[in-house]
């Protein structure tokens, strides 16, 4: 009897672990930008005045597009520090820009949301509804009429997650190996005992918040 309660709790927690999964793979997007429409943005450089552009995030690489008069351009972010929207706040992290989720001091968690290619060839080889083959590089300038991304009521682009922790301008993947070589002297203790809390994942927003304070 106990050896059956052990197997049917064991058989639950791998059977949740692979929903939350499948769950995350499974989220999708209408449209290649993280808004429907560009939005004024106000771009944070790191030499000389902000600047307010109609902006987005392109998904297929999380790079910034910004407007110049009527013409789409992609940023170059060597001299960006972060674009606010308004309801979002951007930050550069790597080459890529990763929507913050939580911040202290000059710590942030950030979101680098883009794109889920694999799983775009899988609809592709399984003859599912798929538009990756109309992502262009957008090396100078795109059009951005809605319009031209939909080929259907059905089309839709998968999208992945990947955390990062930005210190000091520094990108961090969310990975114990990597992150516990920045961890402050006085925290490494509890950053031991977190990593035995079976609850706590690295694939989980508001788990790696906790990890803020750690640096």
């Amino acid at each position: 009897m106990k050896k059956t309660i052990l197997f049917l709790s064991a058989l639950l927690w791998v059977s949740g672990a692979t929903m939350a999964q499948q769950a995350q793979v499974e989220r999708r997007s209408k449209i290649p930008f993280a808004y429907k429409d560009f939005k004024d943005g106000n771009i944070e450089l790191a030499f000389g005045k902000d600047k307010i552009y109609k902006a987005n995030i392109f998904l297929k690489d999380a790079s910034l597009l910004y407007k110049n008069d009527t013409t789409v351009m992609k940023a170059n972010l060597f001299g960006v520090i972060s674009v606010d929207f308004g309801d979002a706040l951007y930050r550069k992290t790597g080459d890529r820009m990763g929507k913050v989720i939580e911040q202290k001091g000059e710590v942030f968690l950030t979101v680098v949301t883009t794109i889920d290619t694999d799983r775009m060839r899988e609809d592709a080889r399984s003859g599912r509804n798929s538009t990756f083959l109309d992502l262009p590089e957008f090396n100078l300038f795109i059009d951005t009429n809605a319009d031209y991304w939909a080929e259907g009521e059905g089309s839709s682009w998968p999208l992945k997650d990947e955390y990062f922790f930005v210190v000091k301008g520094e990108a961090i993947p969310a990975a114990e190996k990597i992150v516990k070589k920045s961890i402050r002297a006085d925290k490494r203790n509890d950053f031991k005992e977190l990593m035995k809390n079976r609850k706590w994942s690295w694939k989980d927003a508001n788990s790696l918040k906790v990890l803020v304070d750690y640096f």
